[in-house]
């Protein structure tokens, strides 16, 4: 059985791993940036308005202790739940609403 190729593709990305992630719906950064991709699979992340085929308007965001800052890298939601434990990603959602 061959390695998925998102984990692979990750996996080249050792910046990624141990990483804190927050659960929260896309907003754009910018007026000029109106999407990001997920650094797994590359689906698009938008806001609500944008609508495609494999458009998504949540998943899991960088946090402020990440080394590009807070929302520069998106994961979505079965990225993350696919290859959470293997990257060693952590959820901070919960303590970031408390």
């Amino acid at each position: 059985m061959s390695k998925d190729w998102r984990l692979a593709h990750l996996e080249t990305k050792p910046y990624l791993r141990g990483i804190a992630f927050v659960r929260r719906k896309y907003r754009k950064p910018a007026p000029h940036w109106d999407h990001d991709h997920c650094v797994a699979c590359w689906a698009t992340l938008a806001e609500p308005d944008v609508t495609g085929v494999d458009v998504i308007h949540e998943g899991y965001a960088t946090t402020n202790e990440y080394v590009h800052g807070e929302n520069y890298d998106w994961v979505c939601i079965p990225c993350f739940e696919l290859f959470g434990h293997a990257m060693e990603w952590r959820d901070v959602t919960t303590s970031r609403r408390a």
